[in-house]
């Protein structure tokens, strides 16, 4: 029996994301990011086709935290596109580029599925 594992890269498990910013118009800089404060793990269907890909979305947050115009950049696995947009939808961020509120910033974050055991 195989266990389908999904993770976040950078710490998925630790709940500490490493994804990085764009702001309009800023130099490169580092950016304090902001902490994920709730995570929802994307549901996969037992009934996909694979069960493996990654998906890199791209997203802004709204003052309290929430993702919003969440776009994807890449899939690997279009299946696995929605799962990713679902769970996303429902995570809350806090904190944010130093001195920049949250919303203005756009964020990108890959989602990689693989099968383990």
């Amino acid at each position: 029996m195989k266990v389908i594992k999904h993770h976040i890269r950078a710490g998925f498990m630790a709940a500490a994301l490493a994804f990085s910013t764009h702001v309009a118009g800023a130099a490169e800089a580092e950016f304090r990011m902001p902490t994920p404060a709730t995570i929802v793990e994307p549901h996969v269907a037992p009934d996909l086709t694979s069960k493996e890909g990654e998906v890199t979305v791209l997203f802004r947050l709204d003052q309290s935290g929430r993702p919003l115009d969440i776009e994807v950049v890449s899939a690997t696995n279009t299946e696995l596109v929605e799962p990713v947009r679902s769970a996303l939808r429902k995570w809350r961020f806090e904190g944010g580029p130093e001195g920049e509120k949250l919303e203005s910033a756009r964020y990108r974050l890959p989602f990689i599925f693989s099968l383990e055991g």
